[in-house]
């Protein structure tokens, strides 16, 4: 009997109860832009060059960062530079020389405005570390359907230190009275960060694939990831290391092996209208245990944003192996189109 993961909506709905659930600090910081208006808000972030900053009168409202004059807030946060330095404390603008100013027990750091590319609160409950967002739509699959349906949730948990994220995404499919394909992925990671935009990770994957005859695939693995370019418009990323992993086929015995764990991901993002995001991520295992087998994966996406927190986003997958059991397919593949919401 093929192997599912239960109750896809259920868990969308559990994370997303959880994001209804965040709390909010006092709306005291202060921001000042570069024509001279005055904001009061809670500062939820700098992230892609734009800073988030949620008011009590006209809700979260976004700004690039080239037009910020000033900033204050006496929360802590860790800033970010492009060179990956970091620095944790309350925040102020230099009134003289227009430089932020990072200020912890112990010093004061002074970092040029220009060069910050990442503002992440470092708050105290864990339910205020959380992001969320969810996608339904349409897709088409690599087998041949007319009927289609997606759901993607993600979360993801933030400190200074370390973050961890889980997204579900499942596809399914049905032509006439024919019997229904469904594609089912959960995917998790977490991070500790080092200095200058390194980075320990561990993964783990499951993805079930009645297109491959694939009952489960189980892929734990771990290694270090460095951004290789950081700035506010564009993120690069490489990462190296190993997994192990453990496949179940339809009427297969379980197979076992150790891969090599290599990838590289790229992001780049615009603000002026139209807001749109653009991410791809090639990764690459070869086996350790089956000479000359290698398996891929390609993530591409595109996400454009429609009003406030909701979007309108297109990705691609595609999962090869060089060498399933014999008589399945090599590789899986998909276009789907979602309309989602965020909330953090």
């Amino acid at each position: 009997m093929q192997t599912r993961f239960k109750y896809p909506l259920l868990v969308s709905l559990v994370c997303l109860s959880l994001g209804m659930g965040l709390t909010a600090r006092p709306k005291t910081d202060l921001v000042v832009l570069e024509n001279g208006d005055t904001i009061h808000g809670e500062i939820k972030g700098l992230e892609r060059g734009i800073l988030k900053l949620s008011t009590d009168w006209m809700g979260t409202i976004q700004v690039e960062w080239v037009h910020i004059k000033e900033i204050r807030s006496d929360f802590f946060f860790q800033v970010v530079l492009s060179d990956g330095t970091k620095s944790l404390g309350s925040i102020q603008t230099d009134p003289n020389e227009g430089a932020l100013e990072v200020i912890s027990e112990d010093e004061t750091f002074e970092a040029d405005h220009l060069a910050v590319v990442g503002i992440t609160p470092i708050e105290d409950g864990f339910l205020d570390r959380i992001s969320f967002s969810i996608e339904l739509g349409a897709s088409y699959y690599s087998s041949n359907v007319d009927k289609k349906l997606s759901l993607g949730t993600d979360v993801e948990y933030r400190t200074d230190r370390y973050a961890g994220s889980a997204d579900y995404s499942t596809l399914y499919s049905q032509q006439g009275e024919s019997a229904e394909t469904q594609r089912n992925e959960l995917r998790a990671r977490g991070q500790r960060f080092f200095g200058k935009n390194w980075s320990a990770i561990a993964v783990a994957n499951l993805l079930q694939s009645q297109e491959l005859n694939l009952e489960l695939r189980s892929v734990f693995g771990g290694g270090l990831t460095k951004e290789l370019i950081r700035t506010n418009k564009a993120i690069l990323t490489v990462l190296g290391g190993a997994a192990y992993n453990r496949e179940q086929y339809t009427a297969e015995p379980v197979r076992n092996s150790m891969e090599g764990l290599s990838g590289i991901s790229f992001q780049t993002f615009q603000f002026d209208k139209p807001e749109f995001d653009v991410i791809t991520a090639f990764y690459a295992l070869p086996s350790f245990t089956d000479l000359g087998r290698v398996r891929l994966e390609v993530d591409a996406g595109f996400r454009f944003k429609l009003f406030h927190d909701f979007y309108l986003s297109a990705s691609l997958f595609e999962n090869y192996d060089s060498r399933p059991p014999e008589g399945n397919k090599k590789n899986d593949f998909g276009v789907q189109t979602t309309f989602g919401w965020t909330f953090n």
